[in-house]
């Protein structure tokens, strides 16, 4: 990039490989990588601009900038947006300091910017949780860890529903075997609400698969997200080889952020509609993130919670609202009013074998 901007009739010569440029008066510029802090040593500078300074390694600043800048008395610019409360922080606060009169701090959020469109912020705006909206579009600097979920009371407006012919519905399943949850949550499409759920632990993987293939055909056979990583694979692979309409989801560092801030969004827009429960409330008001050094976001309970809950519930509201769209309902095609399916005897609560004690376990089905 900047090559582009430099004037031809100035430049001497371009080393693209040693990443410098030699200009005809005798200046050169090199491009060195933040990664390195020790790349970073040698001799001192007369001033410094670091663009995302936030995003930029402590002891970048603190081992290699600084000490530079200090033989030679230089000044440094730090540009950035704000990433939780780290070094960057730390020197802003300075800046607003009266007694530290070497630091000067200024704040623009970016509606401050002339050359953005208001109606183009307000439209970022709406596609971001409030955690992001704050840092990335006010500007401010954010703990780097707390509650994920606000706004949960004013969605707990559902009830449950016996499945309508000709609706679509949305299946997320979180799985658990021993102590761990399985959570399975139905979700209608056409309005985004829940209308069934149940939640047992202590059984095998018979009886899990059991259950989804149940609440599967009760529900239209529809579309199910489930959790996959781990152990959850093999029930993915077993499913879908059935040929029921089953998406595994990978929850890693990067799928995991992106499915739990859909659902952050969608609570604090009043997108959707979820069940009261006593047992959600508890594990949505402990679920926590923390901003990683490496700027990447991890969600998860904290310890001696659980998070079946959540996880089974980000996965449902995926797949009725993924990335503001308007879900699955783009990646399938069944036909609910296909399946030849007696709805009068269909129960929406499931019918287990109570006296079979190897297969029961804790069920909580609402």
């Amino acid at each position: 990039m900047l090559k582009k901007y430099l004037p031809k009739e100035s430049v001497k010569r371009i080393m693209e490989g040693e990443l410098y440029i030699e200009l005809k008066n005798g200046s050169m510029i090199f491009a060195k990588s933040g990664d390195n802090p020790a790349g970073l040593r040698g001799e001192g500078l007369d001033g410094v601009v670091i663009d995302e300074a936030a995003f930029v390694k402590p002891e970048v600043w603190n081992e290699a900038i600084r000490p530079a800048l200090s033989d030679k008395n230089g000044w440094a610019l730090l540009i950035s947006t704000p990433f939780g409360k780290n070094w960057f922080y730390e020197i802003f606060l300075r800046g607003l300091d009266e007694n530290q009169t070497e630091y000067a701090s200024f704040h623009y959020p970016s509606y401050a910017n002339p050359i953005l469109k208001k109606s183009e912020i307000d439209e970022m705006a709406r596609s971001m949780p409030e955690i992001k909206y704050r840092q990335e579009i006010l500007a401010e600097f954010c703990d780097s860890g707390g509650m994920v979920f606000k706004g949960l009371d004013k969605v707990l407006d559902s009830v449950p529903e016996e499945p309508i012919p000709g609706e679509f519905y949305v299946v997320g399943v979180d799985l658990g075997r021993h102590e761990d949850f399985t959570v399975i949550k139905v979700g209608k499409l056409s309005e985004r609400r829940e209308v069934y759920r149940e939640r047992f632990n202590k059984t095998n993987w018979d009886f899990i698969k059991d259950r989804i293939r149940h609440v599967y055909n009760l529900y239209n056979r529809g579309a199910i997200l489930i959790d996959s990583t781990g152990y959850g694979d093999p029930i993915y692979e077993d499913l879908a080889k059935e040929g029921i309409n089953i998406h595994g989801v990978n929850l890693n560092v990067s799928s995991k952020p992106m499915i739990i801030e859909n659902l952050q969004l969608m609570i604090e827009n009043q997108i959707i509609h979820l069940i009261d429960d006593n047992e959600m409330k508890v594990e949505f008001g402990a679920y926590t993130y923390t901003i990683l050094p490496s700027g990447n976001v991890r969600y998860e309970a904290p310890s001696g919670f659980h998070d079946d809950i959540v996880v089974a519930t980000a996965l449902m509201a995926y797949g009725m609202y993924g990335g503001g769209s308007t879900g699955l309902i783009g990646l399938v095609d069944p036909d609910p009013r296909e399946q030849e399916a007696d709805y009068d005897e269909m129960p929406v609560f499931a019918d287990y074998w109570e006296d079979d004690e190897e297969m029961m376990g804790e069920v909580d089905v609402n």
